[in-house]
């Protein structure tokens, strides 16, 4: 019986399959829910929800607006950079049952693709199956190969097929791709530059819940492109993005209460929302809060607690990190004084583009008074 065997999400995954078979869509629905729930890091029951997506009489529709493509996309994006044992057994398991089935089904070759894109890194493979899958009529493949295109990964970089592509998506209903095709207009990206059609894209993409779309209107509200400028609405957008678990928009969010930008200026929230935008690793907010731990904005002054944030960002490769550890480094502040350490973090800063690690590192004369003062560097904004 169907419910003696739901009992671990591989005898449910079968179930389901079983239940594909016979055409039960709704209980074959329910048995890959009951084995997502049984083993969230399944992918197996993640990819049977949107290939069930596919099998609704108004596919590309339902598709487009059913969770289980934006599903399909986090949690491959996920498990490939944790690849546990059950994420090893979930992808047996459906190539065994693709195999046994011997059909290459649109969502299965998407499945080949996303594999061979995000954990093999073997992109002219996934290209491949991005084109056989598009060609099957797959909406979220097109998505996929317009990426393809647009940062060259698998074919010759070419922004107007990648632009075409992200329209072909995004009139499919693939929320993500109005997104992106508002990024080409946004930049003239294989279209001509036109802030106004970013502008409607990013509020389509907003209206459905895309995180990303509402802080790039935001972004736009914050700087009048494409809008009247309206720093309050722009402060409302981050919040709101910032609260469906968009990183940026905390940053943007942070920044706005760091300069008082259509909200009050309030240094201890600004602190709060560069710590958690920081932690999940979002490059200029461990930078801003560096400098919150060196002027004392928001935060207890530590120029120990400093100087460990300018050595997170300059690893990731932040320029202003590099001349302000130099900085450190110069003056003994957070870390033991050494000129040495100093006059590689100026160089550093200066061939990644940092200006003042450029004059630091022409001046430096073991002096004080020859280094540029730090009140000189400013936020990583927007």
């Amino acid at each position: 019986r169907d419910d003696e065997a739901l009992t671990d999400a591989e005898s449910a995954g079968r179930v389901a399959l079983a239940r594909w078979d016979a055409n039960d869509l709704g209980a074959a629905a329910g048995a890959w829910r009951r084995a997502l729930a049984l083993d969230p890091r399944f992918f197996a029951a993640t990819l049977g929800m949107y290939e069930l997506a596919l099998a609704k009489p108004s596919a590309t529709r339902d598709a487009a607006q059913d969770p289980a493509p934006r599903l399909l996309l986090q949690v491959l994006e996920r498990e490939a950079r944790v690849r546990g044992a059950a994420y090893e057994r979930s992808a047996a398991f459906v190539r065994a049952e693709a195999a046994v089935a011997g059909s290459a089904t649109a969502a299965r070759l998407l499945y080949a693709g996303l594999w061979a894109h995000l954990v093999d890194r073997d992109y002219a493979t996934s290209f491949r199956y991005f084109q056989q899958a598009t060609a099957l009529g797959d909406p979220l493949a097109v998505f996929n190969l317009a990426r393809c295109y647009d940062r060259g990964e698998g074919a010759k970089q070419n922004l107007e097929h990648a632009a075409a592509l992200y329209r072909q998506a995004s009139d499919a209903g693939i929320i993500v791709a109005s997104y992106n095709l508002g990024v080409c207009f946004e930049h003239g990206d294989g279209v001509a530059l036109n802030m106004v059609e970013a502008v409607k894209l990013y509020r389509v993409a907003a209206a459905a819940g895309d995180a990303g779309s509402v802080r790039a209107l935001g972004v736009c509200y914050h700087c009048g492109k494409g809008v009247e400028q309206d720093r309050r609405q722009a402060a409302m957008l981050y919040q709101q993005a910032s609260e469906h678990g968009d990183i940026v928009a905390k940053h943007n969010l942070a920044v706005c209460y760091e300069k008082g930008e259509g909200v009050p200026q309030d240094y201890v929230k600004a602190a709060a929302l560069y710590q958690v935008a920081s932690d999940a690793f979002e490059v200029d907010s461990t930078y801003n809060l560096g400098l919150c731990y060196w002027l004392g904005k928001g935060v207890t002054q530590s120029y120990e607690q400093a100087a460990r944030l300018f050595q997170t960002a300059a690893d990731a490769g932040e320029p202003s990190s590099m001349y302000l550890l130099g900085q450190c480094f110069f003056r003994g502040q957070g870390v033991p004084k050494d000129n040495m350490l100093a006059a590689k973090m100026y160089l550093l800063g200066a061939h990644a583009g940092s200006a003042h690690a450029e004059e630091a590192r022409a001046l430096m004369c073991y002096d004080d008074e020859d280094v540029p003062p730090t009140s000189t560097v400013t936020l990583n904004t927007l």
